[in-house]
């Protein structure tokens, strides 16, 4: 698939008024069908602020979920106990139609404490065992590399977020198919390379878009005729876990780009063992590359992992012909953009290849590393997307999950380091999640 290069060109100008145009077609159509359903997305959100992890003049602080928490009770999407704003309750459809008690269901954190066998499905004993024993005994944040730091009690920080995440994970996708954590200790002993072992489950993955120009014509076209009809029923909710620090740079025995652990790979594991879904898609926006993620991931055939990510930006990773190895070729796609790529070329990453990707890839779950450090005003980076970016994002993230797995889609926090407009986007993002057309 002819899709984006690492240089200035990397998007034809004709190719993205042609994108825009057959979007606009797509989306006309679903405004003049006949029929609009009036069941709209539930959304839960779960919020760990991880206050014992912090560091005084830090980018990567507590003071990103408490402003993305105030942004969250100023738009007043948020249901409470059972209270719910008025506002949270009408959201407008993009058919027109407006949807009753449609809004974000906030749970309240648990305080669940993941298992070492929880954690050994990524990270291994004597690493999680080091981290403990920094966090319990320095007296003061702490770097422990160039950019990561670790305070005391930073590691039952992170673990109360990790935790959350994994409560929220069941709440999403139902009740548990095994017996969790005897089952996960029992991989992890044994040496598996997936928890649960599922060896009897034939792979079935279809060859890398790339391969084959016939192939990828046949995939646009099935993800194009599906996007233009059809509008699904919301079979499970979606979840946001906003939670800190980021973690899909975290590799298996080492921390990294200001986190400890990596959740969303724990995550995917977690689905896997747990919930039974074999099959993971890892969409990462990001505007830096989440090399953890991808090196866990690189030679696994049932964990698909897509990122977007600024060219040249730490950790210099993600380049495009890094495509996996082994079993996992070809399920490892890199899409570096320039700086200052925006909306346009974000559109047709998604058209052109995260939607044929899944529809080659027939993903059960979709997890999102979902990192606002893309935004124009982040001062890490020099992407050029907008607050709005984020909403339609979610939106045709939600509409993926839909069609490939019934709604089982999952955001985890990464990056975002300007306040204010993680905050919104943030907002946006729950936004498109609940089809808010004002997204």
């Amino acid at each position: 698939m002819e899709i984006l290069h690492t240089s200035a060109s990397t998007v034809p100008r004709w190719h993205l008024m042609t994108c825009a145009y057959e979007r606009m077609q797509r989306r006309q159509t679903i405004a003049k069908a006949d029929k609009v359903p009036n069941k709209f997305n539930k959304v839960y959100c779960v919020i760990q602020y991880g206050r014992n992890h912090n560091k005084l003049s830090h980018p990567e602080c507590v003071e990103r979920i408490q402003t993305i928490e105030r942004a969250l009770t100023d738009s007043r999407l948020l249901c409470d106990g059972g209270q719910c704003s008025s506002s949270s309750r009408n959201v407008e459809a993009p058919g027109g139609d407006i949807s009753s008690a449609t809004a974000v269901q906030l749970l309240s954190p648990s305080g669940r404490v993941p298992s070492a066998a929880e954690l050994g499905l990524v990270h291994s004993t004597a690493y999680i065992s080091k981290m403990f024993e920094i966090s319990n005994t320095i007296q003061e944040p702490t770097l422990i590399d160039d950019s990561t730091y670790i305070s005391p009690g930073s590691i039952q920080s992170v673990l109360e977020g990790l935790g959350a995440a994994l409560d929220l994970a069941d709440k999403i996708m139902g009740s548990p198919t095994c017996t969790g954590n005897q089952d996960v200790a029992t991989s992890v002993t044994m040496g598996k390379n997936l928890p649960c072992s599922q060896s009897s489950v034939e792979n079935t993955f279809v060859p890398h878009p790339r391969e084959s120009n016939s192939t990828t014509t046949a995939m646009l076209s099935s993800y194009n005729n599906w996007h233009a009809g059809h509008y699904p029923n919301y079979e499970h909710p979606a979840g946001f876990a906003i939670i800190r620090p980021p973690g899909h740079h975290v590799l298996p025995n080492r921390p990294m780009g200001f986190g400890l652990i990596n959740t969303i790979s724990i995550l995917a594991r977690y689905c896997q063992c747990v919930h039974k879904r074999q099959r993971i898609l890892i969409f990462d926006f990001d505007v830096h590359h989440g090399n953890g993620t991808m090196e866990i991931f690189y030679e696994d055939a049932d964990v698909m992992y897509i990122s977007t990510h600024q060219e040249g930006l730490w950790p210099y990773t993600g380049k495009v012909s890094n495509v996996g190895q082994g079993k996992g070729l070809g399920t490892t796609i890199n899409i570096p953009l320039p700086g200052g790529s925006g909306d346009m070329a974000m559109r047709a990453v998604f058209d052109q290849v995260l939607g044929p990707a899944a529809e080659a890839f027939q993903p059960e779950v979709i997890l999102v590393s979902a990192g606002y450090d893309s935004h124009k005003l982040d001062p890490l980076a020099c992407m050029n997307l907008k607050t709005s970016s984020f909403g339609w994002m979610s939106h045709e993230l939600s509409l993926l999950a839909h069609k490939h797995c019934e709604g089982r889609l999952i955001f985890i926090l990464e990056g975002g380091y300007h306040l204010p407009s993680l905050a919104d986007s943030v907002v946006a993002s729950l936004k498109g999640l609940l089809h808010d057309s004002k997204c």
